[in-house]
């Protein structure tokens, strides 16, 4: 019997080969340069997520580039880890790693790509989902609840820079010469 509701919840479908990673992306109307520095601020990180998603935040002594750190507890759910976020892994410009630790902890990174309008963001979160009888809560209920989140988070992202961001440079319009006078 229990051999049987084993493969039967292996076999579910959306559950086996789907990436387990929870990701959301979004074009966000500022350079790279000024989304990287504003995220540089591990308080920053901690006010884009919004207040459904998080039960509390409290920074640590430094909150700002490699090593800042602090203490969140998630609300996801029946999952609701406690993990001290850190900034890890820096790349100017290109990508900052969060690395969640703790007992339930997990790695979110912040890729930042260069567009014609600003810049393109995507952040991911690597999981480990959890085995059988998790398996289904997972993929259900608490993978659907974090994408929401991150992609809220993004939203707020874009809000936070664009006041940032230098305006467009206008367009250039051409220069006309008039037509030379004819020769006499």
């Amino acid at each position: 019997m229990i051999l049987l509701l084993s493969t039967l919840a292996l076999a579910a479908p959306g559950w086996i080969g789907d990436d387990p990673d929870i990701s959301a992306t979004r074009a966000i109307s500022a350079p790279p340069e000024v989304v990287y520095n504003w995220l540089l601020d591990l308080d920053h990180y901690a006010s884009l997520l919004p207040e459904q998603c998080v039960i509390s935040w409290e920074p640590g002594s430094t909150t700002e580039g490699e090593g800042a750190t602090g203490e969140m507890q998630f609300d996801l759910g029946w999952i609701n880890p406690m993990v001290q976020p850190t900034y890890t892994h820096l790349s100017p410009h290109r990508n900052i790693d969060v690395d969640h630790l703790g007992p339930r902890g997990f790695i979110s990174r912040f890729l930042i790509e260069p567009t014609t309008t600003g810049s393109r963001v995507e952040f991911r979160t690597f999981i480990n989902p959890p085995g059988i009888p998790f398996r289904k809560t997972y993929w259900t209920r608490v993978r659907p609840r974090w994408t929401a989140c991150q992609a809220e988070a993004l939203d707020r992202l874009e809000g936070a820079v664009a006041a940032l961001a230098p305006p467009p440079a206008p367009p250039v319009e051409p220069v006309v010469e008039p037509d030379a006078a004819p020769a006499e």
